[in-house]
């Protein structure tokens, strides 16, 4: 999309949905996008319960420090 002066306009403000999501997946071992794709249920990606589980661990022990 291009404003009036023929410059290219940004989208918006970025959401971020998953804050910290690169440090979560260091600490688990994995890949940033696999991390991603398996939080936001894409197919194939839903069935990595250990490491769902994995994850829900590690922000509940980050939540109680």
């Amino acid at each position: 999309m291009k404003n009036e002066k023929n410059k290219p306009q940004s989208a918006g403000k970025k959401r971020i949905r998953y804050p910290g999501i690169v440090g979560d997946a260091r600490k688990l071992g994995v890949n940033r996008v696999t991390l991603y794709k398996m939080l936001r249920g894409y197919h194939g990606f839903a069935g990595l319960k250990t490491l769902r589980h994995r994850y829900n661990a590690l922000k509940a022990r980050e939540v109680s420090r």
